[in-house]
């Protein structure tokens, strides 16, 4: 999450290519790609479940206080305008006041707007919180401020941040600013699966597509944490590998005690009939049922556990981690104690299946 939020890793650029190369001399074209709300619904459909898809544009607008009594000079605001993403947690929790854009506003021609700081205070003279249900002046057209988000890097620059459709045609100009799609992947995993299905799109019905459009990613930098990510799966791997080891060996020297202890009980059933699956059965359940003990014993342990150390962490560092429990983690311990004790309860399951009544009984005798 602080990868997504802080980066711009897993997103995907799509921007279309607005000159050509005439004679050596950079020149305006026409025919460059315009992104709508149908090319939301297109790649959204190719990426279903794996990224999200935006329209996005900017440029600099004239923004002023709606009443001129207000005294405030008008100034220039960097307007962004968005459409089809929906907004996060971690983005609503960044703003000082107000909400995000939903995705609904973010399709419409509603007039709704979240503004910089700067922009509340200087063109308002308002505090963040005062700022939320004005009026700010963008462009000759009044929107209603619906959230206020903090100054971007040393708060030099105003700036609006307005739905996709309200801008189109009025204060985006295609010909100096033409919309980019931005393909945001749910994880840095799944980047470079979502950019080779935006680029089979790109290139259905149109082979030159590359000299209509650019795509941009961060392969360098998206390779490098890839890969620490990576060794770091790997590195906690095989540490919880080394674990269930140990716990495997332990799990086997008890079932291999528990035989010897009861090696008399054992003749004493094979002589009255048990079959060698009957014992092998039992012995394999009695594993099975340890490690299950042991997991659900160290699963309440480990959760809680986890939950107080990155409790800790946070108390003492500004990194924001937390700690998450899912369905498939409790699924992976179910199946890692069941697949455990079979595998190291079969050698103590097999030697008690093996023994031979009289010598069994004889070993107490």
């Amino acid at each position: 999450e602080q990868v997504g939020r802080t980066t711009d890793l897993q997103s995907i650029v799509v921007r279309p290519i607005t000159t050509r190369q005439v004679d050596g001399l950079r020149v305006p074209r026409e025919d460059y790609p315009r992104f709508t709300g149908a090319t939301l619904d297109a790649v959204g459909a190719r990426v279903a479940g794996m990224a999200t898809v935006s329209l996005s544009v900017g440029g600099g607008e004239f923004v002023a206080a709606p009443d001129a009594a207000a005294g405030a000079p008008p100034g220039v605001a960097l307007l962004v305008a968005r459409a089809g993403i929906a907004p996060d947690s971690a983005e609503a929790a960044s703003l000082l006041a107000g909400r995000p854009l939903t995705d609904a506003e973010s399709r419409d021609t509603v007039r709704v707007a979240v503004v910089s700081a700067r922009l509340a205070r200087e063109i308002l003279g308002a505090t963040p919180g005062a700022a939320v249900g004005r009026e700010v002046l963008i462009g000759s057209e009044a929107f209603t401020i619906v959230g206020v988000h903090p100054d971007a890097g040393d708060g030099e620059l105003m700036g609006a941040l307005v739905p996709f459709a309200a801008a189109e045609g009025r204060y985006v100009r295609e010909n100096a600013s033409p919309a980019s799609l931005v393909v945001t992947a749910a994880t840095l995993e799944d980047v470079t699966l979502a950019q080779s299905r935006l680029e089979a799109w790109l290139a259905e019905g149109n082979a030159s597509w590359r000299s209509d459009v650019r795509v941009l990613v961060n392969q360098g930098r998206l390779e490098q944490i890839t890969q620490g990510v990576r060794l770091f799966k790997l590195f906690m791997g095989a540490v919880t590998g080394i674990a269930l080891l140990v716990g495997g060996v332990g799990i086997m020297n008890v079932m291999l005690a528990s035989v010897i202890e009861r090696t008399r009980e054992i003749g004493v059933r094979k002589a009255m009939g048990a079959t060698n699956r009957a014992i092998l059965t039992q012995f394999l359940a009695e594993s099975v049922a340890i490690t299950g003990a042991g997991s659900g014993i160290g699963a309440v342990v480990g959760i809680s556990g986890a939950f107080a150390v990155t409790a800790i962490m946070r108390a003492r560092t500004e990194a924001e981690i937390h700690a998450a429990v899912s369905v498939s983690t409790v699924l992976v311990i179910i199946t890692v104690a069941a697949v455990l004790g079979l595998t190291f309860g079969i050698y103590p399951a097999l030697r008690a299946a093996r023994l031979s009544p009289i010598d069994a009984i004889r070993h107490e005798s």
